[in-house]
């Protein structure tokens, strides 16, 4: 493992003076800003122009996370919303135990503090979570969903090999190590002998404290889950997974398709959990046809 770590501290450095391959870019098109909500500050961003699109990071991430490539072209067309969760990144948190619910209601507060009445809603892995509990709870807010990597959660959920559970939340090696787990974890290892992943990857999205991370998968696995509630969901929903995915298999998203009705589910065959990074331009095209054949 040492060694693969010093490989790729050079394949970065030879990356970075390369057009050719070059390091994706970091997400600072724009000034992180905050608002006082639910209690607490949340760090947020708003990008682009256009038809509210709020996305809600997934496990362990921060903003800075998203793909660059992704935020780019759906900038074109949407005024972005992105934030860290409480906890995370920039934003601050208070006593209370994290939870789906929580965030949902966090999510809702930073909607009102921006004076965002109704909008679709993305969600990457737990983001997925969320917006769903947020679109069962407040329906009247949710233009649309399009969840990625998504799962019901609960009883219902079809979990990860403990042996990538374990590999998830393995904290050991310092923030080079852990970034390559993470990366392994991400893309089949497949498509990674073929693809340089930091051309699509932030290589220096910021490594949140392990406690914070390990509190939102405690919140994860405490989820009762949204599979007796998917009947409540009258939104259009798109629903996008990556066949190889270890994380979250793509099993949670075929059973969403099948409890939401009218959805819209768009397997990648050569993809992981990080399908968004994998193939940002084909997805987003995917979600500009799903907004502007939504019908309010």
């Amino acid at each position: 493992m040492k060694r693969h770590a010093v490989v790729l501290v050079i394949l970065l450095s030879a990356c970075a003076a390369c057009p050719a391959v070059a390091p994706a870019a970091d997400n600072n098109q724009a000034p992180v800003l905050k608002a006082r909500v639910n209690g607490i500050e949340l760090a947020y961003q708003e990008l682009g122009h256009g038809d509210p699109l709020v996305m809600i990071m997934g496990y362990g991430g921060s903003m800075d996370l998203w793909s660059p490539r992704l935020l780019t072209l759906l900038s074109r067309s949407y005024s972005l919303l992105v934030f860290d969760n409480r906890g995370m990144g920039q934003s601050t948190e208070d006593a209370r135990d994290y939870s789906i619910p929580l965030f949902a209601d966090d999510t809702l507060g930073l909607m009102d503090a921006l004076g965002i009445q109704k909008a679709t809603i993305l969600g990457w892995s737990m983001g997925a979570e969320t917006a769903q509990e947020l679109a069962i709870s407040h329906p009247e807010r949710v233009r649309g969903l399009v969840l990625i990597s998504g799962s019901p959660g609960g009883k219902d959920q079809v979990n990860p090999d403990p042996g990538v559970l374990r590999r998830l939340t393995d904290q050991t090696g310092g923030s080079l190590l852990r970034g390559l787990r993470l990366v392994n974890l991400l893309f089949p290892e497949a498509w990674l002998k073929t693809h340089p992943f930091w051309t699509v990857f932030p290589i220096h999205a910021t490594m949140n404290p392990h406690e914070r991370s390990l509190r939102q998968l405690k919140a994860m696995t405490e989820w009762s889950g949204s599979w007796s509630r998917l009947s409540l969901l009258s939104c259009p929903t798109l629903i996008i997974t990556g066949d190889q995915d270890v994380i979250l298999p793509a099993e949670n998203s075929v059973k969403l398709a099948a409890g939401i009705r009218g959805s819209r589910l768009i397997r990648f065959p050569d993809a992981g959990h990080g399908v968004m990074f994998q193939y940002a331009d084909s997805i987003a095209q995917d979600i500009n046809n799903f907004i502007s054949g939504m019908v309010d």
